[in-house]
């Protein structure tokens, strides 16, 4: 099992799932609502049924950690957000 942690649109996801079909999972975590949404489109698209899509972020410590909101309106980069307690 491999897990992507921060999978964004799935670029690492999808390439390492069709390299582990029959042979294992990657599990993609991406907190961002609309960019997990275009994490889960990529994995249907490249039907790598050995990809597993979580909307959550993962930490070192439990808790509840607020996502900032980014203005899809406008060119920002989705990869460098930084959230927030």
């Amino acid at each position: 099992m491999v897990i992507d942690r921060g999978a964004n649109v799935g670029t690492h996801t999808v390439s390492w799932s069709s390299g582990m079909t029959g042979r294992g999972e990657v599990w993609a975590f991406e907190p961002q609502e609309r960019v997990f949404y275009a994490l889960c489109g990529n994995i249907a698209q490249n039907n790598v049924l050995n990809a597993h899509a979580y909307m959550k972020a993962l930490s070192n410590e439990y808790g509840v950690c607020s996502i900032p909101k980014s203005n899809h309106d406008r060119p920002f980069s989705s990869g460098s957000i930084q959230g927030g307690n």
